[in-house]
């Protein structure tokens, strides 16, 4: 295994499971937790309840700092009164999840000795958050940050026709949450093996990638069509890796779903069609695919060769028409032009710009270069850029005030995650 390593091998005891689940919801799983440069690397085996203790057993000092210093604490005191609010809609929320996410949850707080509503918390608030419009000093660090970027290539556009797809993440590194940095390799024990990449004691992901090769990425596009309960956009991440075997099975899965708000899906496999964006609000779910012939009627489109590339602003007229990002205004008639701001010149026009600079060159050491060129900067949370076919990838993330796009990208193989 590449990279700095130190491997510390659990067996979860049949035992520990005992003091928390009756005997017949209990098998016994091996799991363990590693270091790679840095980055905690859990690997989890068994039923969802299982595979949460193990992580909760595994992590245990970890995990009760990361839910009570990054969200409970920190939120109930910017929200005061409201917080009681906010946790109520975190209970009608979590009827939405599928019973996997409640009972991995359920299994980490038995297992870390962490209230089951602190973690249901952490992992379910997040969007409920961005959508409540409080004035406190929580919103004032999320308004104004730019947000992410994707962009998949594939044929043509690469030097082996492979598929790679590139997501950076940027968000508040204000908040912290880079000190908690987790890959979570799962084995379920009925389903397929898959990656989830996101934090110590938190289900809710911004990214991941499967068996069948299928990565997810997202970009955060505020949007007027908003809603409180709705399935987290970290969970749907979450959903489409663990269930999904196929890019049309997950825009069935994002278009299906009860949306929060304005969010842009990237999506790919290592198979036609290869990738996807589904533009989406809490009323809208619009797909694109590969060489859409619809780019051309969109004036600021970039129209591209066996790639997709997104950031904050929709191409599709009636998500476009809803967004409040990129000089968007739903109160003016029309559509709002997204040139000549952050999210367009330097996301969306730079990754376009080098898919076209590297046209039929394009590798995942030319992602890594297009990657760090596109984060933004003091914002930059991770980058991820995924070998489909292979289902390796190189992560960086940050680290204290360093951006992600500054450090070092780490290769994991599927080989090493799943020996």
């Amino acid at each position: 295994m590449k990279g700095t390593v130190s491997r510390i091998i659990w067996g979860v005891s049949l035992a520990a499971f005992l003091a928390a689940r009756p005997v017949g919801a209990v098998r016994q799983r091996k799991a363990w937790v590693e270091r790679k440069d840095g980055i905690t690397v859990l690997h989890v085996s068994g039923t969802a309840y299982e595979m949460g203790h193990q992580q909760g057993t595994l992590l245990r000092k970890e995990i009760g700092e990361a839910a009570e210093q990054m969200w409970v604490k920190p939120v109930r005191a910017a929200l005061g009164p409201q917080f009681d609010e906010i946790k109520q809609a975190v209970r009608q929320v979590a009827e939405l999840c599928p019973s996997y996410i409640l009972e991995e949850i359920r299994g980490m707080a038995d297992g870390a000795q962490v209230p089951y509503e602190d973690l249901l918390f952490a992992s379910l608030s997040p969007d409920i958050l961005q959508n409540l419009g409080v004035t406190s000093r929580f919103e004032s660090m999320l308004e104004g940050k730019p947000g992410c970027s994707n962009m998949v290539a594939f044929g043509r556009a690469t030097a082996d026709g492979k598929v790679y797809h590139a997501f950076n993440f940027d968000w508040i590194k204000e908040i912290g949450i880079q000190k908690h940095y987790q890959v979570t390799a799962y084995r379920p024990k009925d389903g397929q093996p898959f990656v989830a990449i996101g934090w110590t004691g938190v289900l809710y992901c911004t990214t991941g990638i499967n068996a069948h090769g299928l990565s997810t990425g997202m970009v955060g596009a505020t949007n007027v069509n908003k809603q409180m309960v709705a399935l987290p956009m970290g969970m749907m991440h979450r959903r489409i890796v663990q269930e999904a075997e196929s890019l049309p099975q997950a825009v069935a899965m994002i278009g299906n779903a009860k949306r929060p708000s304005g969010y842009n899906y990237v999506l790919a496999q290592p198979k036609p069609p290869y990738a996807i964006a589904v533009e989406t609000d809490a009323k809208h779910a619009v797909v694109w695919y590969p060489n859409d012939p619809r780019e051309k009627q969109v004036e600021y489109a970039i129209p591209l060769t066996d790639a997709i590339v997104r950031s904050d602003e929709a191409l599709d007229a009636a998500v476009r028409n809803d967004q409040t990002c990129s000089n968007g205004d739903p109160s003016k008639p029309g559509l709002e032009d997204p040139r000549g701001t952050e999210s367009y010149d330097h996301r969306y026009k730079g990754w376009c710009e080098g898919q076209k600079k590297y046209f039929g060159a394009l590798n995942a050491e030319k992602m890594i270069e297009l990657a760090r060129a596109a984060a933004i900067r003091d914002a930059s949370m991770h980058n991820v850029i995924y070998e489909n076919s292979a289902r390796s990838f190189y992560l960086a993330v940050a680290e204290g005030k360093r951006d992600a796009w500054q450090g070092k990208y780490i290769r994991f193989t599927w080989k090493e995650l799943f020996p």
